[in-house]
């Protein structure tokens, strides 16, 4: 073994046993992974078809108002103009959250499956 191998294995050993003394501090005790760890590690990367994602909350669309012969610059047409300026903003928001909860909530879901083809093992 040369130097480098045994300073390595010093300063990971140092790093285990600061970890091991935490997690004592804290009343915690190391959790070995289990089989649903296993394969939401190793979920395909993309989502299959059959997989439905648990979207958030939908933003409420403002309340249809009619302003027909009104003018424009009154105080509660502008008002409704920016409460639907903000409706359009909170759907682009509300889709991209879409997007990301359907590859956070994804490997759960493919774990979930390969343990209920396994009979839930």
């Amino acid at each position: 073994m040369n130097t480098k191998t045994l300073v390595g294995s010093a300063i990971t050993n140092d790093f285990h046993q600061r970890l091991r003394a935490i997690e004592k501090a804290l009343g915690e005790t190391p959790k070995q992974p289990t089989v649903r760890d296993y394969f939401i590690a190793h979920a395909p990367a993309e989502p299959q078809p059959w997989f439905k994602p648990v979207p958030p909350p939908k933003p409420v669309l403002p309340e249809n108002k009619r302003f027909i012969g009104k003018c424009d610059h009154m105080p509660e047409y502008q008002q409704y103009q920016q409460e639907c300026a903000d409706y359009r903003s909170a759907m682009i928001s509300w889709s991209n959250e879409c997007e990301k909860q359907r590859f956070l909530q994804w490997p759960a879901a493919w774990a979930d499956a390969m343990l209920a083809a396994r009979g839930g093992k």
